[in-house]
């Protein structure tokens, strides 16, 4: 993205790989010298949560569906995740005490966080969409247009004749 010349974006589907996207979008960029005022992100998800997707939405999962993979490999970039939950561990004890578990599977108290633990995927989820919201409002701030269209569904890749 070094020369970009195309200065108005679609991201379809906004779940953990759209906002791995709309991520990467938005930090690329910042770091192009361009006028972010010409620059447009369309954020189309056919659901009405918007930032983690079906599989790690907080509100349709069990605190015992645990995420595929341990918590130091589940990150958006580097070791993000883990750091993300010790930056917000007070705050997650106190409002998902469910999804912070306090005792190992051997019955010994755990460590929070722990970056080899299996974490719900609701707990993954709010992570998501905490990563979606900050850089929403990164592109806002950099005056970056975004516009959310929840409760949309793509149903083929042509531009309307009078748009």
């Amino acid at each position: 993205m070094d020369d970009i010349t195309l200065k108005k974006f679609c991201i379809i589907g906004m779940g953990f790989s759209g906002t791995c996207t709309f991520i990467s979008f938005v930090k690329k960029l910042l770091n192009q010298d361009i006028d972010h005022k010409s620059c447009s992100i369309t954020l189309v998800e056919m659901r009405e949560s918007i930032g983690h997707g079906n599989p790690y939405d907080k509100d349709e999962l069990l605190a015992g569906h645990l995420c595929n993979n341990p918590a130091h490999s589940m990150s958006l970039w580097d070791n993000d995740f883990v750091d993300w939950m010790a930056e917000n561990k007070d705050h997650l004890i106190t409002h998902y005490p469910h999804l912070v578990y306090k005792k190992s599977l051997n019955g010994e108290p755990q460590v929070f966080p722990d970056p080899n633990a299996f974490y719900p995927r609701a707990l993954f989820g709010i992570y998501l969409n905490d990563r979606f919201k900050k850089y929403l409002e990164l592109a806002k701030s950099n005056h970056i247009k975004v516009e959310i269209y929840n409760g949309y569904e793509a149903i083929d890749g042509y531009e309307a004749k009078d748009s």
